[in-house]
């Protein structure tokens, strides 16, 4: 795995330095189009089109498209999806501008033909209007009977007005992006009403004009997407590299002619023969958050931050979105953060956990996540790349039951198993895996960066 790894960086991912393309470290490898330019343009009174050629129109949602959403599903109940029936599109459905049926919900007949006008035909186009809206799909390849929840709209060009395809690219594009911030500019509206919607206007050129578009667009994009998927691909690769590394480390050590012994747990394998099998709870103090108190209860109170699930991502905690609620004195005392707690997920994504490093002077925990600290000679650290090593094989969403709503409760936590190292050696494997996992991490951020610009160059 790592010589393929170092083959396609040196293949695919070569640094470009100074390409005005190569964003983010790894170079994208994409050319930079250079357009004829037309004889003749003018400018548009609309802040999101700007300039276009002359000859060209400007149109209105309103008068060149068929547009339909649900209205609501008339007291729809969730026990109503079923695996048979017909189907029923939801925005989770969209998979790269196309549509996978295979995880839509099915409806029963009834359902289906309560609202003809949204029963959809092969090349509808679909935008979701709730959650994040904007997302866009093309209906191809329809086997069968399908409608859409109430966060979508079914569009369809009017006769001879556009090209559906050139209005699916017009939807990706820089333009619409800009009218929804438009519309939506100092409001927190999260819904893209269809009186709203049809108020969009986009350019509109002759439909030979929008054929040679779709098609040299239909050529381009399609290249982008496919370094995309490779880029994609090759941090997958790293993740893997990653947690290859970290089991090794933290269940064989670093000394690869070391005298080894049975663990006694299959999925742990054999150990160095001087480690022993422990839990948790017998080197580690775990506190459980408190639940949210959202108004003083006594004169002593104070209004404190506190750190919730989404402050925890891997290795980081996120203070860009803080919230804040009222602890009492004791609960102060209790629920106080110190400099190098390891935190913990207990709800949300579960086993997440990273090193609290004093990003602020005073922060508390809520329910959500967990607080452990090492007793006398034990390292957070460690802790940390081996709830990594847990989490990654599987175990922790096993024993948290992930078929449901999982928690990672604190009994689970302080039952989990753990490997007990003498601290020298613990310090020796934390020194190598901080080293050594920084490196895999840049390479992933520098390929993710890149996968981001490209997608930007996509859409410009």
């Amino acid at each position: 795995r790592h010589s393929f790894i170092q083959k396609v960086f040196k293949i695919s991912v070569s640094r470009t330095e100074g390409s005005p393309v190569a964003h983010g470290g790894y170079g994208v490898m994409v050319e930079l189009v250079k357009f004829k330019t037309y004889k003749k343009y003018r400018q548009s009174k609309f802040i999101w089109i700007k300039e276009i050629p002359s000859h060209w129109n400007i149109k209105k949602v309103a008068h060149t498209t068929y547009v339909k959403g649900r209205i609501g599903w008339q007291n729809l109940r969730s026990e109503e999806f079923s695996d048979t029936g017909y189907l029923c599109i939801t925005g989770t459905d969209f998979d790269n501008g196309s549509i996978d049926y295979s995880k839509a919900y099915r409806v029963s007949k009834e359902r289906y033909e309560q609202d003809k006008n949204i029963q959809l035909k092969e090349n509808d186009l679909l935008i979701t209007k709730d959650g994040t809206i904007g997302k866009i799909a093309i209906v191809s390849n329809l086997k069968e009977n399908a409608t859409l929840n109430s966060g979508i709209f079914v569009t369809r060009p009017y006769k001879h007005t556009y090209l559906q395809i050139f209005f699916y690219y017009v939807l990706l594009s820089d333009m619409f992006y800009s009218f929804i911030q438009y519309q939506c500019a100092g409001t927190t509206i999260n819904h893209l009403y269809q009186n709203i919607f049809e108020k969009f206007r986009f350019p509109l050129p002759p439909i030979s004009e929008q054929y040679q578009i779709a098609s040299f667009l239909d050529y381009k994009v399609s290249k982008i997407d496919q370094l995309i998927q490779e880029k994609q691909e090759l941090i997958e690769l790293l993740k893997k590299k990653k947690t290859t590394l970290i089991t090794k480390c933290v269940t064989k050590g670093l000394n690869d002619n070391v005298e080894m012994k049975d663990s006694g747990v299959e999925w742990i394998g054999a150990i160095p023969f001087d480690w022993k099998l422990s839990k948790i709870k017998r080197d580690y103090e775990v506190c459980l958050g408190k639940m949210v108190q959202p108004e003083p209860l006594t004169s002593t109170d104070t209004c404190e931050y506190y750190l919730r699930a989404a402050n925890v991502q891997d290795n980081y905690i996120d203070i860009s979105d803080l919230k804040k609620m009222w602890f009492s004195k004791s609960e102060r005392e209790k629920f106080q953060l110190k400099k190098d707690d390891l935190i913990v997920c207990e709800g949300g994504e579960v086993g997440r956990a990273a090193i609290w490093k004093g990003e602020i002077e005073r922060c508390f925990i809520q329910n959500a996540v967990h607080r452990v600290r090492g007793k006398k000679g034990k390292l957070n650290k460690f802790l940390y790349y081996w709830l990594y090593f847990l989490k990654n094989i599987g175990y922790i969403d096993l024993i948290c039951n992930k078929a449901t709503i999982s928690h990672l409760t604190e009994e689970k936590l302080k039952k989990m198993p753990l490997l007990i190292i003498d601290i020298e050696e613990q310090q020796k494997i934390v020194d190598h895996l901080d080293y050594k996992t920084s490196k895999i991490d840049q390479s992933i951020q520098e390929i993710q960066d890149s996968i981001d610009y490209l997608k930007r160059y996509r859409t410009s």
